[in-house]
This record gives structure tokens, sequence and C-alpha cells, in this order.
């Protein structure tokens, strides 16, 4: 009996695991192959004669790629100084700001004959990557119905926003980690394990220190808000409070060895034209950000100084609509008794 159970069990596990590694496959899977069939329809390089090298990807970036596969397999000395950069200077503000991505290590198959190639590849497993992360995140906080995590993955790794700064490849990485940083914060209110959360967040400062700071900050209003989901009281919020506190100090520290010399290097080029004083007006009318929840509402003008991209897919922009003219998420009762209660810091909520 003890053997045949032991044997169901393995079966079991096995079976869960398959399925486990079939769903997240379809979470990695949906957004590679609709993008790999959108770009063969444009005819993107190598499936035509167009290019994936637009704006500062095909001034810029291509060459930093180009400098990234030469320093790793042939001068390692370019890590910290290279005479390619003008008359010759530090490359750990370039390193920092474009190159430190651990997907880029699939440019060292491309040599610059074929680099577009691999850049092309590279920027769907991006895409691929983001939409298993959401998915991953969405799975384990069980936040939806599983049936429409795959959904939901298409969704956030097709918005608008990425769509937008596909030219800009590094910064791509923020919206892979982010989900895996959220999580981190779940499991510091759930399980009171910090270790999650600075790991991450150490690896995005370190990735991408420019996309990182503005995770930092938004990580900061996500930690305000599962505070108010997960309240339980004033001691207990601030158990958690200073182990958040302390963790992303300990994550920003982790990677100082990077983060200090950027930041001296910058200050000595590109920050002396930064705009050192903050001005409280609108950029732009905020009501013309809803005209980003349309399909394709992007153009090239709006590159510099128009509203943010915002579209995330017209499932979701239904569903928002739909949950608020809906009687059944509108009724006088759950918003008092769930809403109500979720907003309001009371000493006496954790008792509800």
């Amino acid at each position: 009996m003890d053997i045949k159970n032991k044997s169901d069990s393995i079966k079991k596990m096995l079976g869960n695991n398959r399925e486990r590694i079939i769903k997240r496959s379809i979470y990695f899977g949906l957004p590679f192959i609709v993008m790999l069939v959108v770009f063969a329809l444009l005819k993107m390089t190598p499936f035509g004669n167009s290019s994936i090298l637009t704006w500062d990807m095909g001034e810029q970036y291509i060459d930093f790629f180009a400098f990234y596969r030469d320093t790793l397999l042939h001068h390692p000395s370019q890590l910290l100084y290279s005479f390619t950069n003008g008359i010759g200077g530090e490359t750990i503000g370039l390193w920092a700001y474009y190159l430190l991505s651990p997907f880029n290590l699939i440019m060292l198959f491309f040599n610059k004959s074929i680099l577009p190639i691999g850049i092309l590849l590279l920027t769907l497993i991006k895409y691929g990557c983001a939409g298993f992360a959401i998915g991953y995140f969405l799975e384990k906080t069980d936040w939806i119905n599983p049936r429409w995590i795959p959904v939901a993955t298409v969704c956030y790794s097709l918005m608008g926003w990425i769509i937008a700064n596909q030219l800009n490849l590094m910064w791509l990485d923020a919206l892979i980690f982010l989900p895996f940083i959220l999580y981190g914060i779940e499991k510091l209110f759930d399980e009171n394990k910090s270790f999650y959360y600075t790991l991450f967040l150490a690896l995005i400062l370190f990735i991408n220190f420019y996309m990182g700071y503005m995770i930092c900050i938004f990580v900061v209003l996500y930690f305000a808000w599962t505070a108010v989901r997960k309240w339980n009281g004033w001691k207990n919020f601030g158990k958690r409070f200073t182990r958040f506190g302390i963790s992303s100090i300990l994550a920003a520290g982790s990677v100082s060895f990077l983060l200090l010399p950027t930041f001296f290097d910058i200050t000595r080029s590109k920050g002396v034209y930064t705009q050192r004083s903050i001005q409280a007006t609108f950029e732009y009318a905020p009501w013309k950000m809803l005209t980003k929840f349309i399909i394709g509402a992007f153009n090239d003008g709006q590159v510099q100084g128009g509203p943010p991209n915002l579209f995330v897919g017209a499932v979701i922009l239904f569903g928002v609509i739909f949950y608020f003219l809906s009687k059944k998420f509108l009724g006088k009762k759950r918003l008092r008794q769930r809403w109500y209660r979720h907003l309001c810091f009371l000493p006496c909520a954790g008792n509800h």
C-alpha cells in the first residue's frame, strides 16, 4: 500500500509539474508568437528588407551592442575604459545605462553582419519574458481566474508602453522584473520574508538604474496599497514597514559599487544639462491621456513630448467599464463593507 501511495504521489507531482510547465510556456509563448507574426508581416529582417532599428536603436544602440560584443569576446579592458569613446574615456556610465541586461548575452551569438537579427530575437525574447513574469505573478497571487491569465499576459506584455519603447530595448527589462518585485512585497506581507523583494530590486537597479529608480517610486506606492489591502493593525504595519525600508536600503547598497561611480560619471556628463528646478505645471492636458487607450494611438511626433502610452488591451479597458456598470460590483453593501474598510487606516480595522 505504501509503495502504491508513493507511486500515486509521484505521478500526481509529475502531472502537476507538467501542467505548470505547459502553462508557463504559454505565458512566454503567446506574446513571443504574436510579435513574431507582426514582425514577419511588417517584413522586418530577416523576413524582408525593413528593420527594427528605428530612432535611437539604429543611431546609437546598434553600435553599443557591437561594442558590447567586442568587449566580451576580444577586449575585456573596455569594461572600464575605452579609446573608442571620443579621445578615450570611462565606460562605466555606458554599461550601467545600456548594456548590463543579462539578455544581452544573446548578442554574442550574432556577428556584426547579422546583428539586426540578434536584436529582433532579443526583442521577441523580452516580450515573452514580460508575459511570463506577469503570468507567474498572477498565478502566485491568485488575483484572477487561471483561465484568464494568458489573456492578461498578452495585454501586459504588448501594452502601449512596451510597443512604443521597443526601440529603447534596455528599458524593457523593467517590465520583466517588476512583477517579481511586486510579488516580493506580497511575500513580505504574507510570509514576513523579504529576500525575494531585496534580490529582484537589487537586480533591476544593477541592470538599469534609470528605470530602477522609477520602479522604486512605484514600489513605495504599491507597498502603501498592499498595507491597506492587508491591514492587520499598526504594530504589524510597523514591522512590515521597517523590514521594507531595511530591505530597500540593502538592495540599493548591494549595487552601490555600480551606482556611485555611475552617479559621479553622470554629474560630469549628461547631469550637467539636467534641469534642477521642479515646477508644478502640467506638461499636457490630463484628459488627453484617455486618447492613449485607443489602438494605434502613437506617432513619431509624440516621442519627445506626447502623453504617456497607456494602452493595455481592449479586453482590460472594457473590463474596467463593465466593472463600474455592473450591479454585482456596485452594490452599496459591497462598497460599505469592503472598499471603505480597506481604504481607512483605523487601528481597529484588523479586528473586523
